[in-house]
């Protein structure tokens, strides 16, 4: 490389010295103008630490007049296997380079221009600049391409085939596991509690809704993912894993493991807290799991969450978080819905043609089985109420001093309010006139 005439090195010494605010510009420019990046939720610090390190081994080169070392170019390297894992477009790659470049050049041809450099020093500058940049990004997408290679033929795990896995419950080598957790940067082992989580947009279909119908914006659930990833690293200290992956009833659910050490309704707190409209253009419901002990053990958390989420959405939730520990029976109602048929079958068809007692019913077990709270919810006398409690008990069969019935009473009522009935499982039961009681 041909010696940088010193009024380059002064330039670049002056660049150095200002970098703070120079590498501020650089990264606002390079996140707006890269729009795969939002959409594979790199997060803005670690895009930040990206561009940090090469912009500032740039100068540091362009100072001391040399190309970049073998160290400088191992860091672009592991920065080529990391967005290769996170699942990062090469093209999003080149167009990250590229607007560093013309940021920088243009930074550099400003402060050129203040410090009145002569025009041959400045395109010796310019050259110089890009030669460097064009030394570090080779390094990165070589061993970026070579990761592809080995992604292609499922020899590595990625960050979104991780989520998958363990949500699926699919076995994990450990040694894959411990390679992406060291490759991505994250501070988490076998000890580690982690949390796991579900996003989507709010609205549910109907259970009965064609697949066109169910259909979910994909750019709103990587929107989603994107707004998750980057609000919970900032107000929890650490970046998430994350993925994408298919409910039941095939709509895409992001999920996400998250390092936390407290309560878990504290972590709710703050993810509904980042929901909110100034932070998520997109309409989205959240669900937290309860914690497990390490990444490999998280999957079931997560799956908790997935569940969850389903309750929040089918019971219409905007913009809130809904805990695994708060809707257990609704996620068991969910996830058997024929068995719920069943209890609504035996316990409700008697009472269907009688709204006043499967509305009685449903207030007495929301208010705790409270005759006076029940009574005062439906604006009736306490003993209009008994009498009603007793009507339903005689049709019924139900015994609502029983646990039991008590149980059996609530998942057949909470399953109506989820949209589950005998109308949309394919019976017709609480349609039919009730059968005859022996």
């Amino acid at each position: 490389m041909a010696r940088s005439p010193d009024a380059v090195l002064r330039v670049a010494r002056s660049m150095v010295a200002d970098f703070e605010e120079i590498i501020g510009e650089i990264t606002e420019r390079v996140w707006r103008s890269v729009p795969a990046y939002p959409q594979v939720v790199v997060d803005r610090g670690d895009l930040s630490g990206q561009v940090r390190d090469s912009i500032l081994n740039v100068l540091v080169c362009l100072m001391e007049d040399r190309p970049p070392s073998a160290a400088e170019l191992e860091t672009a390297a592991t920065n080529g296997e990391r967005r290769a894992l996170q699942g990062v477009a090469q093209a999003a790659i080149i167009q990250s380079y590229r607007n560093a470049e013309r940021s920088l050049v243009d930074t550099f041809q400003a402060r050129c221009a203040r410090m009145q450099v002569p025009v041959g020093a400045l395109r010796a500058g310019q050259q110089q600049i890009v030669a460097i940049l064009d030394q570090l990004e080779g390094a990165m997408l070589r061993t970026y391409a070579q990761m592809q290679q080995r992604i292609a033929t499922r020899t590595v795990l990625t960050e979104p085939d991780l989520m998958n896995r363990l949500v699926s419950g699919e076995p994990i080598d450990p040694a894959d596991l411990a390679r992406l957790v060291r490759t991505l940067g994250l501070a988490v082992d076998d000890g580690t509690r982690v949390v796991g989580l579900a996003l989507g947009p709010a609205g549910a279909p109907e259970p009965d809704a064609a697949d066109e119908d169910r259909d979910v914006d994909p750019e709103q659930v990587a929107e989603i993912r994107h707004h998750a990833v980057a609000h919970l690293a900032a107000v929890t200290g650490s970046t998430p894993l994350s993925g994408v992956v298919r409910e039941d009833d095939g709509a895409p659910v992001v999920v996400l493991a998250v390092p936390w050490s407290g309560p878990v309704a504290d972590l709710a707190a703050r993810l509904a807290a980042g929901l909110d409209r100034r932070r998520f253009a997109v309409a989205a419901v959240g669900a937290v799991g309860e914690p497990r002990r390490g990444l490999a053990a998280v999957g079931g958390s997560c799956r908790q969450a997935i569940g969850a989420l389903a309750v929040g959405r089918r019971r219409g939730a905007d913009r809130e978080v809904v805990l695994f520990a708060d809707v257990l029976l609704e996620v068991l109602a969910l996830r058997d819905p024929r068995m719920v048929v069943n209890l609504q079958d035996r316990y409700l068809r008697p009472i269907a043609a009688h709204e006043h007692l499967v509305e009685t019913l449903r207030v007495h077990l929301a208010t705790d089985l409270s005759v006076p709270e029940t009574a005062r919810r439906l604006v009736v006398h306490p003993n209009t109420d008994a009498n009603r409690l007793r009507r339903v008990s005689e049709l019924s069969g139900l015994d609502l001093h029983r646990v039991r019935d008590v149980a059996r009473a609530v998942l057949a009522v909470e399953g109506l309010g989820l949209g589950i009935s005998a109308q949309s499982h394919g019976s017709k039961a609480l349609d039919e006139e009730p059968a005859p009681r022996t």
